[in-house]
């Protein structure tokens, strides 16, 4: 599985999420697909209720945890589209993780 943006051609491989983190990435994507309110998807995302910290118990694991890169960066995404963030990145920088 993989998370891919394509604006900014960030690709994130999502393997090894189980069947819980699949099922909140697809409503993630619903979400953002839906163009929810930013505020919304923030609480949606990385409230209590996320797994995303069922296994990572420290800031570095999270950091670096594939599903909350895919989340942070739909997160940052509704807010550029909704005039929250301001877009700074050239148009196309190519990305990887």
């Amino acid at each position: 599985m993989q998370y891919k943006n394509e604006r900014t051609s960030l690709v994130i491989e999502l393997d090894g999420l189980s069947e819980e983190e699949k099922a909140f990435l697809n409503g993630a994507l619903a979400r953002f697909q839906k163009n929810v309110h930013w505020g919304a998807f923030e609480n949606f995302a990385f409230g209590p209720q996320s797994p995303i910290y069922a296994r990572r118990r420290t800031f570095g694991q999270l950091t670096k945890d594939p599903l909350y890169l895919a989340l942070q960066d739909m997160w940052l995404e509704l807010g550029i589209k909704q005039g929250e963030v301001t877009n700074d990145l050239p148009k196309h920088p190519k990305i990887t993780r």
